[in-house]
C-alpha cells in the first residue's frame, strides 16, 4: 500500500470523522484515537479560562461484579453516548448528557472460568472495547477471547461471537486501524503467551493472524515478553501499528524481542524494532517497558514514536527508523525523571504517555509518573511538592543535530498515582487513581521473591485499597492546577483513563461507577443504572425525593417507590421474585432463615455501602435518600418474607 502522508492521513480521518459522526466530542478508542495521543483535538468545550466553573455533571452506579483489581473499563463517547464495558462481560450505553442509562448487553460467554479470579489473571473482560461510528458498530472482546460486534444504537449483536484471542487470555484494548482490529495479550494468562492479535471483521472467513513477541519459550514454561501496556498497539497514518514488550530473552534470530518496541505491518509482518542498549539490565531489574504503549504523532514532518517504563526513562523514536541500524539507537533518551531506588513496583511510568500540540505549534509530550522525580532530575517550573506522582510535560524540539529532543517544561501538583491524561481545549485532565500499587509484602528484590514468592506477594491487591481518585485540570502550558474534584470521586480505580466528550469529562471506578463533570456541574447523582441483563433498553426508574415526614419503610408513595425501584432496577440481580440467581451469588430472600439472620440495620448498610463480597452488589448510598434505602430495605427486602 503506498505509503500516505501524516497531513493526508489526518485530513482524510478527520473528513471521515465528521460525515459520519456528525458531531464534535468523539472519543472512539483507548486513548482517543489509533495513535493513542489522548489529544480531544475537536472537543472544544473547555479552556483554561473556563475551567474553574467545573463541577460534578452526575454519576451513575453500574451493577458490575468486579474480578480482583478490575471493574470497568475506561469509557468511550460516542454519539452523544457513554459506553463502558464491566469486567463481568456486560456493556452499557449512557446518556452522555444525563446519565441515564439507555441500552444494556450481557455477552454470552462459551467456556467456564478456569479458576478464581487474581489481579494478575482476572479472569475477566479486560480490555477497553473500540467503537466504528461509521458503520454504527461496536466491538468488545469478552472474557472468553470471542469478538462481540454490537450495534451502536441499542446495542444488540449485528454478528455472531467470533474467536479472536484464547479464553481467559488477559487481553488489552482493542484499536482499529485500517480496517483491522487488533488487541494483545500478557502474562501468559491460562497458557496465552504474550503476542499481537490482528483480524479483519469484514474479510470471510475472519482468519486471526497473530506475532508472537517471545516465540521459542520452553514448552509449558513461562514466556513473558508480555505486551502489557493498557492500550494494546498504536497505529501510524503508514499503514504500520506500533506495540512494546516486557521482560524476556533478546534474540531476534529466535523471535525472541523482550524490552523491545516493535513495529508491524497491517499483516503482522515485523518491519522494525528498537531495543535500549541496556536491555539486559531491565529485564534483570524487571524494569518493564512493556507496561507503556508507545504514543504516536507528528512533529514537523516527520512520525514520532514515544515510550516509557518503569525504569522511568523516556525513550523518543523515529516510527519509521526506531532504533537506527544496529536497532539500539533512538533519537533521544531523557535522564531518569524517577524511581531513583529503581524498583519493579510502585514507581516509573505507567500506562502510557500523551502527546498535543497548541495554539502556537508548540507539540508536548504528557508522562504520568508514579512516585517522585528522580533527585537528580528537576522541571523547570514545578508546582509543589509530588512523593505520590505527578504529571511530567516536556516540548518536542529541534536539537544541535536537527534531530528530535525533549525539553523539560513543568511537572504538576501531586497526583496519588497519575492515570494517562486528556487533552482539550490547552487544558490537561489528569485523574490520581488513589490505588494502593504495593505488589509485594514490602520492596523485596527479584531474587527474594522468586524463592518466597507465595509468601511476598500480596494476593489480593485489592482488600488494601483506602483511597479515592481526584480529578485535576492543568493549564497546558504550566502545569498549574486550575481546578479539582476533591473529594467528589469516592472510589479508587485500577489501569483506566481519563475521557473528554460530549463536553464532559468521564472517569469510573472500581466500585462500579461513572462519573461526568462538565462547566457549571454539581448536580445530584443520577439514579443507579438497571442491572446487566441479556435484553436491551432497560433504563431504570428514578428516583424523587423522599416526602418530608413520611413514616420510615411506611405505606404511601415511598413505599409504593421502593417496589418499583425493586421492579426496575433491583429484580435483574434479585429477581422479581426475590428468589435470586445462583449465578450471581445473590441471596434468596424468600427464604425464612435468611431473613431472620439479617437485621433491618444489616439491609440498609448492605444497600447504602454495598458489599464486597463474591456476591459483590454496588454501593447506593449517594444515589437515593436515607428515607428511600430504608424503605427499600423494609418495603421491598422485608417483602418477600413467608
Amino acid at each position: 500500500m503506498e505509503r500516505k502522508s501524516w497531513v493526508r492521513a489526518a485530513v482524510a480521518v478527520m473528513a471521515l470523522a465528521m460525515a459520519a459522526m456528525g458531531q464534535h466530542g468523539q472519543w472512539v478508542t483507548f486513548g482517543h484515537d489509533a495513535q493513542r495521543s489522548g489529544w480531544a483535538r475537536d472537543e472544544h468545550a473547555f479552556t483554561p479560562a473556563n475551567v474553574g466553573r467545573m463541577g460534578l455533571a452526575w454519576s451513575a452506579a453500574l451493577p458490575v461484579q468486579p474480578r480482583a483489581l478490575t471493574a470497568l473499563t475506561a469509557p468511550l463517547v460516542v454519539n452523544g453516548e457513554v459506553i463502558v464495558a464491566g469486567a463481568s462481560d456486560h456493556v452499557f450505553a449512557l446518556d452522555a448528557a444525563a446519565g441515564r442509562v439507555l441500552w444494556t448487553r450481557a455477552l454470552p460467554i462459551s467456556r467456564k472460568m478456569p479458576g478464581p479470579p487474581s489481579w494478575l489473571c482476572p479472569n475477566n473482560l479486560n480490555a477497553t472495547p473500540v467503537a466504528d461510528p461509521a458503520h454504527d458498530r461496536l466491538f468488545v472482546l469478552a472474557s472468553d477471547g470471542r469478538l462481540n460486534t454490537l450495534s451502536l444504537r441499542d446495542g444488540r449483536p449485528l454478528l455472531p461471537p467470533l474467536r479472536f484471542v484464547p479464553a481467559y487470555a488477559k487481553d488489552w484494548s482493542l484499536n482499529y486501524a485500517g480496517g483491522m482490529l487488533y488487541t494483545t495479550t500478557s502474562q501468559d494468562c491460562n497458557g496465552a503467551h504474550s503476542a499481537v492479535y490482528a483480524m479483519n471483521p469484514d474479510a470471510p472467513g475472519h482468519e486471526v493472524t497473530v506475532f508472537w513477541s517471545a516465540q521459542n519459550c520452553p514448552q509449558g514454561g513461562f514466556c513473558g515478553a508480555g505486551i502489557w501496556g493498557r492500550g494494546g498497539v498504536a497505529a501510524d497514518g503508514d499503514c504500520s501499528i506500533y506495540a512494546a514488550t516486557g521482560d524476556a530473552a533478546f534474540d531476534p534470530g529466535a523471535n525472541e524481542f523482550g524490552s523491545s518496541v516493535l513495529r508491524l505491518s497491517m499483516s503482522l509482518a515485523l518491519q522494525d524494532y528498537f531495543t535500549p542498549a541496556d536491555w539486559k539490565y531491565l529485564t534483570d531489574k524487571d524494569l518493564d517497558i512493556g507496561n507503556s504503549t508507545p504514543v504516536i504523532f507528528p512533529w514537523q514532518g516527520r512520525t514520532l514514536a514515544a515510550v516509557g517504563g518503569k525504569g522511568a526513562v523516556v525513550y523518543l523514536l523515529d516510527a519509521h527508523a526506531l532504533g537506527g541500524p544496529d536497532h539500539h539507537r533512538g533519537l533521544y533518551l531523557s535522564p531518569r525523571i524517577g524511581n531513583d531506588a529503581q524498583l519493579w513496583e510502585l514507581y516509573g511510568i505507567w500506562g502510557e504517555m500523551s502527546a498535543w500540540r497548541d495554539a502556537h505549534g508548540q507539540t508536548w509530550l504528557l508522562v504520568p509518573l508514579w512516585g517522585p522525580t528522580a533527585s537528580a532530575w528537576q522541571a523547570p517550573r514545578e508546582n509543589g511538592p509530588a512523593p505520590d506522582g505527578s504529571v511530567v510535560a516536556f516540548r518536542v524540539v529541534r536539537g544541535e543535530d536537527g534531530g528530535a529532543r525533549l525539553a523539560p517544561a513543568w511537572r504538576s501538583a501531586n497526583l496519588n498515582v497519575p492515570d494517562p491524561v486528556a487533552i482539550a481545549g490547552g487544558v490537561v485532565f489528569a485523574l490520581a487513581t488513589g490505588e494502593d500499587t504495593r505488589q509485594a509484602m514490602h520492596p523485596v528484590s527479584l531474587e527474594e521473591l522468586a524463592r518466597n514468592h507465595y509468601r511476598q506477594v500480596i494476593e489480593k491487591r485489592q482488600d488494601l485499597q483506602a483511597g479515592h481518585a481526584e480529578l485535576l485540570a492543568l493549564d497546558g502550558e504550566t502545569g498549574r492546577t486550575l481546578w479539582s474534584s476533591g473529594a467528589t470521586i469516592s472510589g479508587w480505580t485500577h489501569f483506566s483513563g481519563t475521557v473528554v466528550g460530549a463536553g464532559k469529562v468521564f472517569v469510573t471506578t472500581h466500585d462500579g461507577r461513572v462519573f461526568a463533570f462538565g462547566l457549571g456541574g454539581d448536580a445530584q447523582p443520577v439514579a443507579p443504572a438497571a442491572a446487566p441483563a441479556a435484553s436491551v433498553n432497560q433504563p431504570p426508574a428514578p428516583a424523587p425525593a423522599a416526602a418530608s415526614g413520611e413514616a420510615k419503610g411506611g405505606g404511601g408513595a415511598l413505599c409504593g417507590w421502593a417496589k418499583e425501584t425493586f421492579a426496575a432496577v433491583c429484580a435483574n440481580c434479585h429477581g422479581a421474585d426475590g428468589k435470586g440467581y445462583a449465578a450471581l451469588h445473590t441471596p434468596d430472600f424468600t427464604d425464612a432463615g435468611w431473613q431472620a439472620a439479617h437485621s433491618d440495620a444489616q439491609l440498609v448498610g448492605a444497600i447504602t455501602h454495598g458489599l464486597r463480597q463474591e456476591g459483590y452488589m454496588p454501593a447506593f448510598g449517594t444515589s437515593y435518600s436515607a428515607a428511600q434505602i430504608d424503605a427499600l430495605a423494609r418495603c421491598a427486602v422485608r417483602s418477600f418474607a413467608r
